[in-house]
């Protein structure tokens, strides 16, 4: 008989390569750069005050004529509470024995191998959510009508078209998160997840109107869902539920401004009166800190009557129904514009131009929204964001979105002192305008994030650890040989000048 491997396979030792190799990706740029500013409280809610009116008691007048009517400065003051959140682990008696430490037994001990891990897993939750965590998920980047279809483009002035009851087949481009809909069946209307539309030049609802064209009577129980998506294309799909045909009103917003996705929390119900949907109160997104996306682009409004939004930004409403306290309110809106500024708003590649719009927006104050072709006063009302006067200092974006950067600088000549002693096509850093360009996961394709980063902050009402105020990092499980522990954090992210900061949606994924 020949002696082979399988003969010699019971005295033949294992050889073990380590260390562990780490195959997932860590990267937490973004929830690492709001760290950099992290600021502990104690009580109910911390409170930052802000200044957002200027006195108008200011003009000009004849030699002895009466002075300007006496003003004052108008303050508000942002209300924040925290939300938890928390990474539990178990662990048996004899794994505890057989992972002690790392070396001769094991590669690594199991504090190494589930505790420290445990915390990786927690700031990989943190860094999404830093993005995109509570009420708003995204963006729509196109101005499209309901046609049952694919959509169509809506002229400026022109008619809505109708949205068949029930259905709802309208694919919009999307730039966000699509965790909170990856259960939804178009066909299974229980799965249908509720949400708001929030309009970007006015921080106001998209309205579901009962009468096509501008002005409609608004729908007394207006009910968006997103009934469907498509994540390779960046699609979702909108629909309403229940009652009869109605219309969406989007031919006048403001031509560069983008449509804010934002979750609904609450049980939407049908003509009958019966439920409808997921019900948006149990979403677990409700509990997400007030992540990058919200901290710019919720509006904090009711939508319905009887309906409470505990999502408001911070007690802070933006949008108003007079003109004057919407101009107040814009002070605390943040940007967020579309690459196309023009036709159906469809996807568009990066253009610098487009990026120097972007930073030079914090610069402009809002612009009085014009009135529909028929002369009917936009149902909007009120003023477009107002920049907030200084200047960004990081630009954020997904890294496939940064090789549409890097390929407008392809061609492009620079002069270096040093002989060159090779060719390299491509760059070690990248920056616009002098302004560095980083990327991150957590940012979605065709997105850009141009923060002014002295604006963010952490409220942190207990640090990140272990949970060991009775001295004990792990808790015997009864009746069990095994241990238990859980790792907490009570923060909340927060923007305390919303307008310093502009989204740049639309673009080419």
């Amino acid at each position: 008989m020949v002696a082979t491997l399988t003969t010699f396979e019971a005295i033949l030792k294992e050889f073990y390569l380590g260390p562990v190799i780490e195959e997932i990706n860590n990267e937490v740029h973004v929830i690492e750069m709001f760290e950099k500013a992290t600021v502990d409280w104690q009580g109910r809610v911390a409170i930052i005050p802000v200044h957002v009116d200027r006195n108008t008691g200011v003009n000009f007048a004849a030699e002895n004529a009466a002075l300007p009517t006496a003003g004052a400065q108008g303050y508000a003051r942002l209300q924040v509470n925290a939300k938890f959140q928390y990474g539990r682990f178990q662990i048996t008696g004899p794994a505890i024995s057989a992972a002690k430490s790392g070396g001769t037994g094991a590669f690594i001990g199991y504090v190494d191998a589930e505790m420290k891990k445990l915390v990786n897993d927690v700031r990989n939750s943190a860094n999404g959510v830093s993005v995109f965590g509570n009420e708003v998920r995204g963006f729509l980047n196109q101005h499209l009508t309901g046609n049952g279809g694919a959509g169509t483009p809506l002229p400026s002035g022109g008619a809505q078209t109708n949205v068949p009851a029930n259905i709802g087949l309208t694919p919009f481009e999307y730039t966000g998160d699509f965790t909170p809909f990856l259960l939804v069946n178009p066909a299974v209307t229980t799965t249908w997840v509720p949400i708001r539309l929030i309009r970007m030049d006015n921080f106001k609802d998209v309205q579901m109107i009962a009468t096509a064209g501008p002005g409609g009577a608004p729908v007394a129980n207006p009910n968006w869902f997103v009934t469907g998506i498509d994540t390779a294309a960046g699609l979702i799909t909108i629909g309403h539920g229940g009652g009869a045909s109605c219309y969406y009103d989007l031919d006048d917003v403001t031509a560069g401004f983008a449509i804010g996705v934002a979750l609904r929390f609450h049980q939407a119900v049908d003509t009958a009166p019966a439920n409808f949907g997921v019900n948006g109160a149990a979403l677990e997104q409700l509990q997400e800190p007030t992540g990058l996306f919200s901290n710019i682009a919720s509006n904090g409004t009711v939508a319905n009557v009887g309906e409470t939004n505990p999502t408001a930004y911070f007690g802070i409403t933006r949008t108003s129904s007079t003109p004057a306290a919407a101009g107040e309110e814009a002070q605390l809106r943040g940007l967020v514009l579309t690459q196309a500024t023009t036709g159906t708003h469809a996807r568009a590649a990066l253009t610098l131009a487009r990026m120097q719009v972007c930073l030079d927006r914090v610069y402009v104050d809002g612009d009085p929204i014009p009135t529909v072709a028929t002369g009917v006063v936009s149902e909007g009302g009120g003023i477009t964001p107002n920049g907030g006067g200084h200047e960004h200092d990081v630009i954020m974006m997904n890294p496939t979105t940064r090789q549409q950067y890097t390929s407008l600088l392809q061609g492009t000549l620079f002069t270096d002192t040093d002989k060159a002693r090779g060719g390299d096509g491509g760059f070690q850093s990248l920056s616009y305008s002098g302004v560095p360009l980083k990327v991150s996961r957590a940012v979605p394709r065709g997105c850009l994030i141009f923060l002014r980063k002295d604006t963010w902050c952490i409220t942190e009402l207990e640090a990140a650890g272990f949970a060991d105020l009775d001295g004990n990092v792990l808790s015997r499980i009864d009746d069990r040989d095994a241990y238990e522990g859980f790792y907490r954090w009570y923060y909340n992210v927060v923007c305390k000048q919303p307008n310093c900061n502009v989204i740049l949606v639309g673009v080419t994924i």
